[in-house]
């Protein structure tokens, strides 16, 4: 009888515990609220889709490991409501066809980021939203022939964040939407080899990365403005070059097996543009008797740099050279990584 007693008030108490923890959990939750407006002109919005992921577990290129970040979409009245947040720190998102957030809101907290508390309810938010700007063009080669299959990138001309990317479709049309109001540089990659009569076999020959308005230099590109709303062209042709061969040997490189693994993964040695950090980079894997080639390399100045598996991580390692491409193939060429800018962190696959 004295355990059955005792048994029934351990249940009672349980009861009572999961009726208090219940309400407090659900208390603790948070919901965040507003409205998303265009500018000019503040008309509402809808169709906006409205993301808070969490800051925690973000990487430094951006990705997020939360998939489901918390959303809703405006409705006619550009009105959002987002709700069982749980506190926390985060980043918020307004993705729209045709429109880019701007940096202003009505309340005093950064343009891409929350810090909700326990049972916070975050009512009024004002997003505004502009016209996205367009750049469209056609790309063409030497004879002026339409060129398909080129990857065309819009990318910020004074660092900012501002990207966009597309492909020339069969008429060498191309076409950059969602872009926010600033100068760009328009660069044209497509890594073919050029359709010719006078190609000769020992010189072989690809299209360069080529700037607007048609030089493989990106210090005389120039720079497009584009405002909210513009829709901007920029018509070019493809620069072709000839290229060469790098070959050379690694040494003082230390491989361990990564965790898991029966076997060894390549090892590689990558050739980064010195003085073009949105260049084109040239990569080759290191055969296991130290040996590299690497082909098609535009003339230039270049950085090496190794990436190898250590362990359960993979390091980077600079080499301290800096290999000057010009007029000939390259043999011989001996690399010696430098291990102090081991790379931590990197799982292999990510």
């Amino acid at each position: 009888m004295r355990h059955s007693i005792r048994a029934f008030y351990c249940l009672l108490l349980a009861g009572v515990s999961a009726a208090q923890t219940a309400p407090s959990t659900k208390q603790s939750l948070c919901t965040v609220s507003g409205q998303v407006v265009q500018e000019p002109g503040g008309t509402p919005l809808r169709k906006v889709l409205v993301s808070l992921a969490q800051t925690a577990g973000i990487f430094m290129d951006g990705r997020s490991q939360q998939q489901n970040p918390y959303a809703a979409v405006t409705d006619a009245e550009g009105r959002f409501h987002v709700e069982r947040l749980p506190p926390g720190d985060y980043r918020v998102t307004l993705e729209r066809n045709g429109f880019v957030a701007t940096n202003r809101r009505s309340r005093a907290y950064s343009s891409t980021s929350l810090s909700l508390t326990a049972g916070q309810e975050t009512t009024g938010l004002l997003f505004r939203m502009l016209s996205a700007g367009v750049i469209q063009g056609k790309i063409v080669d030497e004879d002026g022939d339409p060129v398909q299959g080129v990857g065309v990138v819009a990318m910020s001309a004074t660092n900012q964040n501002g990207f966009a990317g597309g492909q020339t479709n069969d008429l060498g049309e191309y076409r950059l939407s969602g872009l926010a109001g600033r100068e760009y540089l328009v660069m044209a990659q497509s890594g073919q080899v050029p359709v010719t009569a006078n190609l000769k076999p020992q010189e072989p020959r690809l299209y360069a990365p080529t700037y607007y308005p048609g030089t493989a230099d990106r210090r005389q590109a120039t720079r497009i403005e584009v405002h909210p709303g513009d829709e901007v062209s920029a018509n070019f042709n493809l620069v072709s070059g000839r290229t060469f061969t790098v070959r050379g040997t690694v040494s003082g490189l230390t491989l361990r097996r990564p965790q898991g693994a029966s076997t060894f993964p390549n090892a590689t040695v990558t050739l980064l543009p010195a003085d073009a950090p949105m260049g084109q980079q040239f990569q080759a894997p290191i055969l296991p008797n130290g040996t590299f080639e690497i082909a098609g390399v535009f003339p230039g100045s270049y950085r090496a740099s190794i990436t190898a598996p250590s362990g359960p991580i993979w390091q980077t390692l600079r080499t301290g050279q800096t290999i000057e491409v010009r007029a000939t193939d390259i043999d011989g060429l001996q690399l010696s990584p430098q291990p102090s800018t081991e790379l931590r962190g990197l799982p292999h696959g990510h």
